[in-house]
């Protein structure tokens, strides 16, 4: 008895694992959301239908419809009576669908399991994030929630790799692109991108590191947090607790 408490203690932990950190959308069922979803009112009906299954399922048709639309969040926010979901697309926040809180607990613990937050915690903030695999793409998935007075709010932001445009595609006015790309080939200086809540800058910096990534260049960055993963460039995250900020990270740069 006792080695079999132990045996189902590991294949538990092992499952707890699987379960925690990404989300596989098979190919044919991503294909099929595909074909159906191309607006908001498309994805709401897509969604609706979803309900009468698993909480597992409902996620996975809001994750890929949300990536069909190229949104950039899915914000899941309680109000008094119902839950509203909206998508920011093209910086423009539409309202989804509204549903039940019933469904929302299901999708928040959902999400909060596959982030790495604490189930038990809801009244401060907190932040994880979770892999979506689909058709041999990695996309990221940045989560946080926020206690609310209905509830927790939750924010995914999605990361995926395919936003990463090249820099003729930022929409640059063209009577300032040359200066642009002349002064990210400088071997020191600042550029400053600024803008409100997905307007592009996150997109803007990661394609100016796309553009000088090269062998023979040595990039180092210092981020909070790390949104994509760039191959050759050696990123590194911000840990103030640990005594890693952007200050000391430029000091140990510089040295």
């Amino acid at each position: 008895m006792r080695f079999w408490k132990l045996s189902k203690n590991k294949n538990k932990e092992q499952y707890m694992e699987q379960i925690k950190g990404q989300v596989k959308i098979e190919k044919e069922k991503f294909n099929k959301i595909k074909k159906k979803v191309d607006s908001i009112l498309s994805l709401k009906k897509e969604v609706e239908n979803s309900f009468s299954q698993e909480t597992t399922e409902i996620l996975e048709v809001i994750l890929a419809g949300s990536i069909i639309l190229d949104a950039s969040d899915i914000h899941i926010e309680p109000e008094k009576e119902m839950v509203k979901i909206r998508l920011r697309i093209d910086g423009i926040l539409h309202d989804v669908i509204f549903f039940e809180p019933k469904i929302y607990e299901g999708l928040l613990s959902r999400i909060k399991l596959l982030s790495g937050i604490k189930l038990n915690i809801t009244d401060r903030a907190q932040d994880g994030r979770f892999t979506i695999i689909v058709e041999e793409e990695l996309i990221e998935i940045r989560v946080s929630t926020l206690p609310s007075e209905y509830g927790e709010t939750i924010v995914c932001r999605i990361l995926n790799p395919k936003s990463l445009i090249e820099i003729e595609e930022l929409g640059i006015r063209e009577d300032i692109i040359d200066v642009f790309k002349k002064e990210i080939q400088q071997p020191n200086g600042m550029i400053i991108i600024t803008g409100p809540t997905g307007s592009g800058k996150t997109t803007t910096l990661y394609t100016i590191l796309k553009r000088i990534q090269k062998p023979e260049v040595k990039i180092i960055t210092i981020e909070d947090p790390i949104e994509y993963h760039l191959e050759g460039v050696s990123q590194t995250q911000v840990n103030p607790k640990k005594g890693y900020d952007f200050s000391n990270g430029l000091k140990a740069i510089i040295r």
